[in-house]
């Protein structure tokens, strides 16, 4: 798991990145937006709605499963992004490796 300071946006944050000007990447199971922040690591937030799914704990493994992936790829991020991953409805019934197979793509348009 990756230090607790690299996870988390605060909500001005990540609604910062849905609304303002950012760069984003867009599959069948995830959305990923990205900005240059002017801190010299990266932070990232993953984002499960309610509405994807009313189990919490089908929206925390899926949580789950995105932090760990990103957890795979962080260190090759050169330079302080905020990210926000927005998981769609179709990624609760993919497997792991599928949604590492389409993942991983969108990460590498980060760096």
């Amino acid at each position: 798991m990756l230090s607790k300071r690299y996870r988390g946006l605060s909500a001005p944050q990540v609604g910062a990145l849905f609304s303002g000007p950012h760069k984003s990447a867009v599959n069948s199971f995830f959305r990923v937006n990205w900005a240059v922040s002017p801190l010299p690591s990266a932070r990232f937030a993953v984002i499960t709605p309610g509405s994807l799914c009313p189990s919490a704990v089908l929206r925390n493994r899926m949580r789950r499963r995105v932090c760990e992936l990103v957890r795979l790829y962080f260190e090759h991020w050169t330079r302080g992004l905020r990210v926000a991953i927005l998981v769609k409805k179709a990624a609760l019934t993919a497997s792991p490796e599928v949604l590492k197979a389409s993942l991983l793509p969108l990460l590498k348009k980060l760096s």
